[in-house]
């Protein structure tokens, strides 16, 4: 019977296919057959031997193709997909695939003139960019007050990727005809944040380097053992040509306590953790002191102190009384703005967030040096309640 033409190349680089191994039982039968141990000796097409071992090749290919599959997804180097991904979730890897994210920004929606009532943009109001043609949603309801013309609302593409990053002045169309058709929509600055799923071949290869820089003694070894130690949010390690390395320990609360400095000391001057020739400072970060100057519309007042610890979660880290999770602020981390004006916002009861430094400067205007890390200094907090 005529086999298949079907091959693959296995983890050697030989090339398996049904002939092949039909080929292999004739040589194993000749060798016997040189030895005296056969007499089989007509392996022509259609001999009755040659149909047999036809028959078992179907089979043992399979098998053999199960079996280089099952190879190839115990290696990260030949891994794929949620093979792959399960690579990355190994306690000893412990790297996520980056699964991508959506655009974020702001849009400003205006009428030509003040009006006596209040206009209503709901949320999840679906937008259009003419650059890119795809949709953004609003993040929460914007209401243009009686006597204003414009209002602020933060928007998120629905579509996962960089190709949401769109540039300024490109979302200019509502999807709803209920609003107002007075409303304009526009975007005065780029959207931004917006990030590609990460595919196979740029995966494995960030696998493979976190693989090669853990090794022992490696940057990448101490910043695990830094970060493993309790009441370390994460450290820096600065090298100079000595091999001393100083170590800034970020703590999860600011600044670091005189304890976990001397913790993160001992751990890492331990025998078995130490390089021959290794010697350790242990230091604070410089610490960029930030006071907030807040202006919150809300349906109704909240205590200052439920505030402040929301933003104590999102500049240290932490969860939140209501779940959620904040990363915190990293040692030459900038701050992120849109991501402070969620966190406040995904408070029930905040409507909107707007916020500027003491000296009346924009967030965006705030730099952090490779050796800082933000602290959160004194909080001014203004309330408004929305009256419809």
């Amino acid at each position: 019977m005529p086999l298949e033409n079907e091959s693959f190349y296995n983890l050697l680089g030989d090339e398996i296919s049904r002939e092949s191994i039909v080929e292999k039982m004739i040589e194993y039968y000749n060798q016997k057959l040189e030895i005296g141990e056969t007499k089989v000796t007509d392996f022509n097409e259609g001999s009755e031997i040659r149909n047999l071992l036809e028959s078992f090749a179907v089979d043992l290919y399979d098998l053999m193709e199960d079996n280089y599959e099952a190879t190839k997804i115990a290696f990260i180097s030949t891994a794929y997909g949620e093979w792959l991904d399960l690579h990355g979730e190994n306690p000893l890897v412990n790297l996520a695939r980056d699964t991508g994210s959506e655009a974020v920004g702001l849009v400003t929606f205006t009428i030509p003139d003040a009006r006596a009532v209040d206009i209503i943009i709901p949320e999840e109001t679906i937008l259009l960019c003419e650059e890119n043609d795809l949709e953004y949603i609003t993040d929460s309801e914007a209401i243009i007050v009686s006597g204003d013309t414009s209002v602020d609302v933060y928007c998120t593409c629905l579509t996962v990727g960089e190709d949401g990053n769109c540039g300024a002045n490109t979302i200019t169309t509502i999807d709803d005809d209920n609003i107002d058709d007075t409303v304009e929509v526009n975007n005065p600055e780029a959207f931004s944040e917006g990030s590609d799923y990460e595919e196979d071949d740029e995966y494995r290869e960030r696998l493979l380097s976190a693989i090669r820089i853990d090794n022992f003694g490696s940057i990448g070894y101490y910043q695990e053992l830094g970060t493993n130690i309790d009441g370390v949010h994460d450290i820096l390690l600065i090298e100079d040509e000595t091999y001393t390395r100083k170590i800034l320990v970020n703590g999860d609360e600011k600044p670091v306590s005189d304890e976990v400095l001397v913790n993160v000391l001992k751990e890492f001057t331990r025998p078995e953790n130490i390089v021959l020739g290794h010697n350790f400072i242990v230091d604070s970060p410089d610490y960029l002191t930030l006071n907030l100057n807040l202006d919150l519309i809300v349906e109704y007042e909240f205590e200052d102190e439920l505030i402040i610890d929301r933003l104590n979660s999102f500049f240290n880290g932490g969860i939140t009384s209501d779940g959620y999770d904040f990363s915190g602020c990293f040692i030459g981390e900038n701050l992120n703005e849109t991501h402070l004006y969620s966190c406040l916002e995904s408070l029930d009861g905040i409507i909107r967030a707007s916020a500027t430094t003491d000296e009346d400067a924009p967030l965006s205007s705030l730099t952090v040096n490779s050796n800082e890390v933000i602290k959160l200094g004194e909080i001014t907090i203004n309330q408004t309640i929305y009256e419809e």
